[in-house]
């Protein structure tokens, strides 16, 4: 067995781990609490997007091109977690800088849906700054808790570690992602296969949260 048809099979790993989140979650649902129903959509979410990313690359033999949309999702659920569970203040900087976002996101959405792109012309820079946006607001929550404590928030303080440990090593990865796709190297199978194992600690993470809650 090759090292890409390894990582092929290990690829299906993380949408079985999210769709096992989804359904406990969708199980339990009324039990949950409104932030741990924000989870499970967020499971949902991501489980549709992996398996609309296998069905294209089946299909065309690359699904470089779902990169912006997947950013974009996760972008603006953490968005709205944070701001309606875990943060107590506005930042004015931090607004300008996910509206930016959200909007260059789109921006590359439309750019690479209206032009046709191999992968050595593909060019998206979605993920780093997906991370780069929820790494800044991991930082604010922990910024808050440390000058004022606020036991109704603070609880999130685990899942905010894992957050900001998970959008570093995505931001890792992905940096060098545009460089490494231009280039006959199997290095890029290495950060996929990095990837792959930072998915399944996350999901598996948010899939634990979840049945704690539905516990308790």
């Amino acid at each position: 067995m090759t090292l890409v048809n390894f990582i092929w099979y290990l690829a299906h790993i993380p949408p079985i781990i999210s769709g096992s989140g989804f359904i406990m979650g969708l199980i339990f649902y009324k039990k949950l609490p409104g932030f741990y129903r924000s989870l499970v959509v967020f499971l949902g979410l991501m489980l549709l997007v992996e398996r609309i990313m296998f069905y294209i690359a089946n299909s065309t033999g690359s699904n470089y091109v779902v990169q912006p949309y997947y950013a974009l999702i996760e972008l603006v659920f953490f968005v709205f977690l944070y701001k309606k569970y875990m943060l107590n203040k506005n930042y004015t900087l931090l607004l300008i800088l996910e509206i930016t976002s959200i909007a260059y996101l789109i921006y590359e959405i439309i750019y690479y849906s209206l032009i046709t792109t191999t992968a050595e012309q593909f060019q998206s820079y979605a993920k780093p700054l997906d991370n780069f946006i929820i790494i800044l607001l991991s930082l604010c929550y922990l910024y808050e808790n440390t000058n004022s404590f606020d036991a109704s928030r603070f609880k999130y303080l685990w899942f905010n570690i894992i957050v900001l440990a998970y959008c570093s090593l995505s931001t890792f990865i992905f940096l060098p992602f545009n460089f490494m796709i231009n280039q006959s190297t199997n290095l890029i199978f290495v950060f996929w296969l990095i990837n792959i194992i930072a998915l399944v600690v996350f999901y598996g993470f948010i899939t634990y949260k979840i049945w704690r809650a539905a516990r308790n």
